[in-house]
């Protein structure tokens, strides 16, 4: 069900250059206005990183076929990495809506990190669940 999720969100916004010359909405008035003020922080943090850092690295990580280093770095200096890790654990505890709002928000600007942000938090999931 996870992976259901996280990929209906990665799979909704195609790689193309178009959406990366789009810069993603920052609206408050967006879908994610329902969730706690901390979740819509930390779904701002990661539109900021995808406009910032995912977005200008996307071309080259297309054309070189190349994993997209410089947004796991930005994302591991968030401590956007352990998102779903319950706050118990030293985690933000993140919902699976919330992950997939941000997988969304990478999507817009490189379907890569998208990806590997989205199959990095199924294998936290994996982990959360069934233990080490």
């Amino acid at each position: 069900m996870l992976v259901r999720h996280l990929l209906q969100y990665c799979l909704r916004c195609p790689r193309t250059p178009t959406n990366r010359d789009l810069n993603v909405t920052t609206s408050k008035d967006t879908a994610y206005s329902h969730l706690s003020p901390e979740a819509q922080a930390r779904i701002e943090t990661v539109r900021r990183i995808a406009n910032e850092v995912v977005g200008p690295a996307a071309k080259s990580v297309d054309q070189e076929a190349r994993y997209p280093a410089e947004a796991m770095q930005a994302l591991k200096e968030a401590k956007l990495l352990s998102a779903y890790v319950p706050q118990s654990l030293g985690g933000f505890g993140s919902t699976l809506v919330e992950l997939g709002h941000m997988c969304e928000a990478l999507g817009q600007r490189c379907a890569s990190a998208a990806m590997v942000f989205a199959m990095h938090q199924i294998q936290v999931a994996c982990v959360v669940r069934h233990g080490t």
